[in-house]
């Protein structure tokens, strides 16, 4: 039997954060509502489980689509960084070994950790 742990980690309804932490930001600050934690967690739950039910009936060519589909900035042309060059590129999707598919002159991929992304704040 294979066994796998996860662990969500969510700002809900924190409106400031220390200035050491990069770009962290809450619910609270992306949408200007306040959120029930309890409520929140419930229905994150009942998300997480239908998502495992979808993976073992083995659907997972769907809720990879549906991953791609909803990719923060997927179609957009956002600033990165690999090493000290930074660079701009398109986001494409993410690979189903995990990599990063980017377009610009030509498609890239990039594995967990090897580019980070420049906020306008960085520039």
């Amino acid at each position: 039997m294979a066994v796998a742990i996860i662990g969500v980690g969510i700002n809900i309804n924190q409106s400031a954060f220390d200035p050491e932490i990069r770009n962290a930001v809450s619910l609270k600050q992306v949408t200007g509502k306040n959120y029930d934690a309890i409520k929140l967690s419930a229905e994150l739950h009942k998300i997480i489980l239908s998502k495992i039910n979808e993976l073992e009936k083995g659907n997972f060519t769907k809720l990879f689509e549906q991953y791609n589909e909803k990719l923060f900035c997927r179609e957009k042309t956002v600033k990165l960084k690999k090493g000290n060059i930074v660079f701009e590129t398109k986001i494409i999707g993410v690979s189903q070994s995990g990599e990063l598919i980017t377009k610009d002159a030509i498609e890239r991929r990039f594995g967990f950790d090897e580019v980070e992304w420049v906020l306008s704040r960085e520039l």
